[in-house]
């Protein structure tokens, strides 16, 4: 007797790209921002047609790695909720979104600097070395996590053509690593303090030092960029934007050490209104101060 064959569900479909997480490709702005670019209509189209790429890319990584990791998802008590796992979406499914968001890609990517091509293709060529191998080695995967975020700063960058400051990559390598050894954290809290977990050898005292010394330098690094901005154009006032970056970092260690939340970041975005409302007067003050310079 024939299979019968599973019915499409968009939602679930919708879910398996995981939109919760797109706001992670917010960070291609970040160049246009800082490099004053914001006031020109064109550049806003550019970065907004680089974002819809990368959030094609990272939603193609996304479907690779729930259907490489299909089985032991099914085990998992959260992720064998996910449309894949539990069988909402087929894998067969799956593999046809994919190859149309490939197709809807390279589309996006055909009007903007030839650069854009290469920081997704190293995107996509670092997920799936992390998706088959890598994510089981310690520091390094936390490290390829970051990567993600520093080639979504370059892509806005080559976008619209403006050179991004080393200050900033550091600053967002920093800020990411700070959130990927937070979710590890999490992770080996969840699962007891073994040293040797799904995703390497870590355990808590250990995640403990590197959330403090990431933390720590990416405060540092985006103060030094404020400062870096500042020398140029002659005027403090941006270094003060560094008061909402400090709350933002100790609010966030608050939830991975006190209220042990910090496996989500997104979750915490969304739902905590002092989180929100801290990133809107940061981005306001920002956005402010840096349209009066010249």
């Amino acid at each position: 007797m024939a299979k019968k064959k599973q019915k499409l569900n968009p939602f679930a479909l919708l879910l398996m790209l995981r939109p919760n997480q797109w706001v992670k490709n917010g960070f291609v702005f970040a160049p246009m921002i800082f490099a004053l670019g914001f006031n020109h209509h064109e550049n806003w189209v550019l970065e907004i047609i680089a974002c819809l790429a990368f959030i094609c890319a990272s939603s193609i990584v996304y479907i690779l790695n729930d259907i490489y990791d299909l089985k032991s998802d099914r085990q998992h008590p959260e992720k064998r909720l996910r449309p894949l796992a539990s069988g909402l979406v087929s894998a067969r499914q799956a593999f046809f979104v994919a190859t149309f968001l490939i197709g809807i890609m390279v589309g996006l990517v055909t009007v903007l600097p030839y650069q854009t091509w290469v920081v997704l293709s190293l995107y996509i060529l670092q997920n799936v070395l992390y998706t088959f191998w890598l994510k089981r080695v310690a520091i390094v995967d936390v490290m390829l996590i970051a990567l993600g975020f520093v080639l979504r700063v370059l892509m806005g960058g080559y976008a619209v053509n403006v050179p991004v400051s080393p200050w900033l990559l550091i600053a967002t390598l920093m800020l990411a690593s700070f959130l990927g050894f937070s979710k590890r954290y999490h992770e080996v809290r969840r699962q007891g303090t073994s040293t040797t977990t799904t995703f390497g050898d870590y355990n808590l005292n250990l995640l403990d030092h590197m959330i403090s010394v990431s933390c720590g330098a990416a405060l540092l690094t985006y103060v030094l960029y404020t400062v870096e901005i500042a020398n140029k154009f002659h005027d403090n006032r941006i270094v003060y934007t560094t008061v909402f970056v400090v709350f933002g970092l100790f609010r966030y260690l608050q939830y991975v050490f006190y209220s042990k939340k910090g496996g989500t970041p997104e979750k915490i975005l969304y739902n905590d209104p002092l989180f929100i409302g801290n990133i809107v007067l940061w981005l306001f003050s920002l956005l402010t101060i840096l349209s009066t310079l010249s």
